[in-house]
């Protein structure tokens, strides 16, 4: 008789020695859709994560949306007076016009070409385009191909429920990141240092699950698997049609 399972999986992963710095570049959605509240907590997740970065580390910020505006001309380590420009900038920034995903990721490609390799994206808001590519799977590919061709690696951060969760799973997967989500009412601060610290530990990408057995699984969710750092977890639910021992 077959039923439903639940696994929760803990990969015991090797510790690292002190990572590297790393360069960032925050991609804000600024769009309409947006809206103010989503605008603020994306500013409160901006102004954690760069009270977490490494000092010898980089930054700069792009808000997006039909168009993108930039911070700086130029990353700047994350000072006390760096972070406060950064801050204000956004913070003064008015939200307003259509998504256009694709050209912001463009956008983005062609500064990091100009950082160098190892960038970090962290991109912030719903991922859903209004202009440009709008089919996810379309538009995941046109994103890993151009942050693919300068060696960044991105994590998003999902601003707002309705969010593009297909296009999210399948760009971050792809390269070496995740999407974690925030809500209004949710810590900042905790959220935004667990992705801060995940780049500090071990972590499996491009993973696929396989069973042994005939014990007939199928409909498993996530059906892409996210990537996972050493101290977290992945869980998996799904279906199996026959009882019996496997693994």
């Amino acid at each position: 008789m077959g039923g439903f399972f639940m696994a929760v999986l803990r990969p015991e992963l090797p510790t690292t020695e002190r990572t590297a710095p790393r360069d960032h570049l925050f991609i804000l959605d600024s769009s309409y859709s947006t809206g103010q509240r989503g605008w603020a907590l994306q500013a409160a997740a901006l102004e954690a994560y760069l009270g977490e970065m490494d000092l010898r580390s980089k930054f700069n910020v792009m808000a997006c949306d039909s168009r993108c505006a930039t911070w700086s001309p130029v990353a700047k380590a994350p000072s006390a007076a760096a972070r406060k420009e950064a801050l204000s900038f956004v913070k003064t920034h008015k939200t307003g016009g259509a998504s256009d995903v694709q050209g912001a990721f463009e956008e983005a490609a062609a500064k990091i070409a100009a950082m160098g390799k190892g960038v970090r994206v962290i991109y912030m808001g719903d991922g859903k385009p209004t202009a440009g590519e709008m089919r996810e799977p379309q538009l995941a590919r046109l994103v890993v191909d151009a942050l693919g061709r300068v060696g960044a690696t991105l994590d998003m951060i999902q601003v707002g429920e309705d969010a593009a969760a297909l296009f999210m799973a399948q760009a971050t997967r792809r390269l070496s990141g995740a999407v974690h989500p925030l809500g209004a009412g949710d810590d900042v601060a905790g959220r935004v240092f667990d992705v801060v610290a995940a780049q500090y530990r071990p972590t499996l990408t491009d993973l696929e699950i396989s069973v042994e057995g005939e014990l007939g699984v199928h409909h498993v969710s996530p059906g892409q698997l996210a990537s996972v750092s050493g101290g977290s977890e992945l869980v998996l639910v799904g279906r199996y049609g026959a009882g019996g021992a496997g693994a």
